[in-house]
């Protein structure tokens, strides 16, 4: 799926083929475009899978992803599936359920899925005192040379937890498998 950007770029591209300009400018715009798509590459996942859930499911379902996974999903066989129903929750969303578009059902699915995975550790051990994961991580945390880091203290997160919330050296590795996953979905 093309950006707005790129999608305006592209169509101006066709109509210089279509006007008559020369070949070297369609080749510099064609060039210009090529440069685009590696910096704002097309394949990057541009949609935040909070987003997708808050605007799609929680007018209906719970606000938060991880409190309406906890409470209504069940993993089983690596798929979603209701615990009431028992539906396969993939296959309910492709039959149309909350109206997503393939791309968006596959970002959520997986978001799902790891949410479901982590257990409710940030919930049980965090969130008393922090944000939700998605804001904390975002606003305090950054990686740096594959390593979570405080944002602006540069501590090793992995360090600090250690003697931090309350949590055991095996949910200190999974804590920190969370905050780094909320950091590599984008904003929005």
């Amino acid at each position: 799926m093309l950006t707005e950007r790129q999608t305006v770029l592209s169509e101006r591209f066709l109509e210089s083929c279509d006007a008559g300009v020369s070949a070297m400018k369609r080749l510099t715009a064609f060039l210009f475009l090529l440069i685009l798509a590696a910096v704002d590459p097309v394949g990057a996942q541009e949609t935040d899978p909070h987003a997708i859930y808050e605007q799609s499911c929680a007018r209906c379902h719970a606000a938060h992803a991880g409190d309406f996974v906890h409470d209504r999903l069940d993993l089983k066989e690596g798929r979603l599936v209701s615990t009431s129903s028992g539906k396969d929750v993939e296959a309910f969303l492709s039959g149309g359920h909350g109206r997503l578009e393939a791309a968006e059902r596959q970002i959520l699915i997986d978001q799902l899925i790891a949410i479901r995975q982590s257990g409710r550790l940030f919930h049980d051990k965090c969130l008393t005192c922090h944000d939700r994961a998605v804001e904390f991580a975002r606003s305090r945390l950054i990686v740096k040379d594959g390593v979570l880091v405080g944002r602006y203290s540069g501590e090793d997160t992995g360090q600090f937890l250690r003697g931090h919330g309350r949590l055991t050296p095996d949910e200190v590795d999974t804590m920190i498998d969370v905050l780094k996953r909320q950091l590599q979905t984008p904003a929005n």
